[in-house]
């Protein structure tokens, strides 16, 4: 019902959602995991609804209003709903670019399961919106956001360590020291701790990718710079 009134209502269409914080909780109500495919699909057929209407001005003003039940959803989703889900980040939320910093490491947490098996079925459409956000947000930035990731949400570790493994390690390892900050963010640290967070994971293969990425991204010339 609230689909078709928003689909009926008359030229000019809303620009603001009247009451949208009680709407965005029923939307996330209807996200849950429990409940079947087709009521998956119809709250996110009334966000896109949602989000033509208010354009990405609206968007940008009520991003963590309509974020908070989106994101935690795409790995809940059934395969088939996935392809929505992921249009919406990429027809709404990508053109939105530096103002996805507030909610990047939400995106990235939300992301990461669909890189965790190459061979998933949305493994390269996934790794290609994680680097277009990377782009948007500037890649420090959501490289910092990865290793804070690493620190405070262990179940996104494995992932977050194969993205680092894949796009960060390489272009670190002929990297010159006044360039590193320029990669990884003027916070070093942060990289330190997220990388020992990693190393004491008691997931073996947690622990090795992050061996990986000392090994192959870290140059020892690099390590014994003055910082």
């Amino acid at each position: 019902r609230l689909h078709k009134s928003l689909q009926s209502t008359s030229s000019p269409p809303f620009t603001d959602i009247p009451h949208k914080l009680v709407i965005a909780k029923r939307l996330a109500q209807g996200l849950n995991p429990a409940l079947p495919n087709g009521v998956h699909q119809r709250s996110l057929d009334v966000y896109r609804e949602i989000f033509s209407m208010i354009g990405t001005q609206g968007l940008e003003r009520d991003l963590l209003v309509w974020s908070s039940g989106l994101l935690p959803f795409f790995q809940f989703a059934a395969t088939a709903v996935r392809p929505t889900v992921l249009e919406l980040y990429e027809t709404y939320y990508l053109p939105l670019g530096h103002c996805l910093r507030p909610i990047t490491k939400a995106l990235a947490i939300a992301l990461l399961p669909g890189i965790e098996e190459e061979t998933g079925d949305f493994h390269d459409r996934v790794l290609k919106l994680l680097d277009e956000i990377a782009a948007a947000v500037d890649p420090a930035f959501f490289a910092q956001s990865l290793f804070l990731t690493l620190i405070t949400h262990p179940a996104s570790r494995t992932s977050a360590m194969n993205y680092l493994n894949r796009r960060l390690a390489p272009r670190l390892v002929s990297v010159q020291a006044e360039e590193f900050e320029r990669l990884v963010g003027r916070d070093s640290g942060l990289m330190a701790r997220g990388l020992a967070a990693a190393l004491q994971d008691t997931d073996t293969l947690v622990r090795r990718a992050a061996l990986d990425f000392l090994n192959t991204g870290i140059p020892i010339t690099l390590l014994s710079s003055p910082r």
